[in-house]
């Protein structure tokens, strides 16, 4: 059963993350989530496992990490082995334009900019090849327990999300 995400995303469509080392950590890396970790250190992983955890077809993408866990990474988009539904792009501000560029010729018509990715030469990159640009943190559906919630930053920009299970 799809799980609804946040306007018409949900856990059915088919995901790429982009990211690079420094978001995903090295590829020997421990999990990133449990419900009761306050604020992962590689959020590109944490998000992949999250959406991975609850069953989404997710492909990580980066130039400079080779494999997450089991799964191979993909660089460039163009060579995934299948079109995407939306790319989450959680990558330096200043590489975001040349990402959504990348995602343009890829055929990715929906990007999901994680806070701090989005620029104002990426937002008009995306009105200028019609694709749809998602502000927000995909963290803000995890779900946290205890009273780690409190103080966890995903908790209260979700308040109102929906919220998957970490596994």
């Amino acid at each position: 059963m799809a799980l609804q995400l946040t306007d018409d995303l949900t856990t059915d469509m088919s995901y790429a993350i982009y990211g690079s080392a420094s978001e995903f950590g090295p590829e020997d890396s421990s999990r990133q989530l449990s419900p009761t970790k306050i604020k992962p250190k590689y959020e590109a992983r944490a998000i992949y496992e999250l959406l991975k955890g609850v069953g989404t077809k997710i492909f990580p993408v980066s130039s400079d990490v080779k494999r997450l866990g089991e799964d191979k990474a993909y660089f460039p988009l163009t060579a995934l082995p299948e079109p995407v539904d939306v790319l989450i792009l959680s990558l330096r501000k200043e590489l975001c334009t040349g990402a959504v560029e990348e995602a343009a010729a890829a055929g990715i018509r929906t990007i999901w900019f994680q806070p701090a990715t989005d620029s104002p030469e990426a937002l008009a990159v995306c009105a200028s090849k019609g694709i749809r640009a998602i502000k927000g943190c995909a963290l803000r559906h995890r779900t946290v327990s205890g009273l780690t919630r409190f103080i966890s930053p995903c908790f209260y920009m979700g308040l109102k999300s929906p919220k998957l299970p970490v596994k």
